[in-house]
């Protein structure tokens, strides 16, 4: 078992999911609905878990390692049953404040979205400037975390003493790109009418513009321009950075700003008066790009000796290793990402009924048999997680 790649237990389990799809799709009334057969599924592997963990009493460690995928199975027949709501043993949980019913957990999420909203509108929050942040920190997280398999990937085969000079680069071409950006985004705003100063634009907006191009833009690529002068900077910075002091000033300095950039983003929706409103939509653009600037920066003092690069590979190894050594848990983990695709399907949030352009052979509505099916393949997958646990030797 332990000559079998993670690769190959990956590609098993989409397989899985694949075949228990078509099985259950396109013989009709040969196999059983998806959702009266899911919970059983999940009982047997429970049990199968249940079985394996006593075979593994003599192993502490091991017992603490697998208990997880018991815990999981368990919680899956629970959900699949209501926790027992479905078959009339217990009642719903009902909120007289909200008049709502709480029966599950994919039940309980839109609840508590529905009650957060409703607290929120009567804060008069203002969800569009907080989606707004939202999408732009979905875009950051993104574009960082890119960020940071490029300053790995960069420096990979560089000597330790090069690194610094290539996650420079990296970093100066990503903060002229992202300021780039901020400069966009905030000259596309609506001209002020009464301030206008200069193309529409008020005096603040244009120092903010111009602060931010010298900054972000200008400089940076003053420096990239030369050799010489990225040289100059590089070793002025490693200079800097040499000392123990000067580093943790400069990253309790950066994780400070970015904590109060990221407690702007919860008190500006907050504010409801017109024109401070029309003022910090002006400031917006600022504060995010101190934001993504200081996160920025953070990641490139962890790259700058290589540091990040060294935890990265190691993290790596360790990950396969232990997939090496436990492929139940890449199962697991498929169980967890195909149920959550699943939800997101019951929400509405993704469709895949357009996709497909024949009639359902059981005659149901495609998204409904497919998060149904999804659900039931999530057991197969703990199923098959414990079968591994069980086969392995303690």
């Amino acid at each position: 078992m332990k000559n079998i790649t993670p690769q190959a237990h990956i590609g098993a389990a989409l397989a899985l999911i694949a075949l228990l799809t078509a099985l259950f799709t396109f013989l009709p009334f040969r196999l059983p609905a998806p959702e009266p057969f899911s919970p059983w599924v999940y009982l047997a592997a429970a049990g199968i878990c249940l079985v394996a963990l006593f075979r593994s009493r003599k192993s502490r460690r091991r017992i603490l390692l697998y208990i997880p995928l018991l815990l999981l199975s368990i919680f899956g027949f629970l959900e699949e049953t209501s926790y027992g709501v479905e078959s009339g043993t217990f009642p719903p949980i009902y909120s007289e404040t909200y008049h709502v019913q709480v029966y599950d957990v994919h039940n309980l999420l839109p609840v508590l979205e529905q009650i957060f909203n409703r607290d929120l509108q009567q804060a008069d929050w203002n969800f569009q400037m907080s989606a707004q942040f939202f999408q732009v920190d979905g875009s950051l997280i993104l574009g960082l975390a890119l960020f940071s398999l490029a300053s790995v990937w960069v420096s990979r085969k560089e000597k330790p003493d090069n690194i610094p000079f290539q996650v420079f680069r990296l970093t100066a071409i990503t903060l002229i790109l992202i300021t780039i950006i901020a400069i966009i985004w905030l000259a596309s705003l609506p001209a002020e009418s009464k301030n206008s100063f200069l193309l529409g634009f008020s005096v603040t907006r244009l120092a903010i513009i111009v602060g931010l191009f010298i900054l972000g833009v200008f400089l940076p690529a003053f420096a990239l321009v030369s050799k010489i002068r990225s040289e100059t900077a590089v070793r002025k910075i490693s200079d800097w950075l040499s000392f123990k002091k000067v580093r943790w000033a400069l990253t309790i300095t950066l994780i400070g700003g970015l904590l109060v950039a990221l407690a702007y983003q919860f008190w500006a929706p907050l504010v409801t008066k017109t024109g401070q409103i029309a003022i910090l939509e002006r400031l917006n653009p600022l504060i995010i790009w101190i934001t993504t600037a200081g996160t920025l920066l953070l990641i490139t003092l962890a790259v700058w000796r290589g540091g990040l690069q060294i935890f990265m590979i190691r993290l790596a190894r360790g990950i396969r290793a232990f997939f090496t050594e436990h492929p139940a848990y890449i199962y697991a983990i498929v169980c967890i990402v195909i149920v959550g695709f699943a939800q997101l399907m019951d929400q509405g949030i993704i469709s895949l009924a357009q996709n497909i352009n024949f009639q359902n052979p059981w005659g149901e509505e495609w998204n409904y048999w497919l998060e149904e099916t999804f659900e039931m393949s999530g057991a197969f997958e703990l199923a098959a997680a414990a079968m591994w646990f069980y086969l392995q030797k303690s």
